[in-house]
């Protein structure tokens, strides 16, 4: 016998163990160009941490809150949220865009609805 087998039963996903890329450059999923002036807000029905807020022209996914869950990108009727590799080559401004929002003297706001 070579020794007691290893069980992993443990209540914790094995993921969690493994190393996280740097936060501050993460940007889970973007709102493009699309939402300006539709903002529909299905997004934020369904988002579980509350982390889209609402600008004048669009809404925003605050890159700090969002945990990467997915549950916003099908709600979208115009096909706005892209995960950060999806997004199109004509709308990778809306990368930095997302990012620099909340950095400025007026970041959006929790969204009305």
């Amino acid at each position: 016998m070579l020794g007691t087998p290893l069980i992993l039963d443990s209540p914790v996903p094995w993921h969690n163990f493994l190393p996280r890329p740097n936060t501050a450059e993460l940007m889970p999923y973007v709102i493009t160009e699309a939402c300006k002036s539709t903002k529909d807000k299905s997004c934020v029905d369904v988002c579980p941490v509350d982390c889209i807020y609402e600008g004048p022209d669009m809404l925003y996914i605050h890159p700090d809150e969002c945990i990467d869950c997915g549950a916003c990108e099908p709600e979208c009727p115009v096909t706005a949220i892209f995960p950060e590799e999806d997004v199109p080559a004509a709308q990778k401004e809306y990368i930095q865009l997302n990012r620099a929002v909340f950095k400025s003297e007026n970041p959006p706001g929790r969204p009305t609805r």
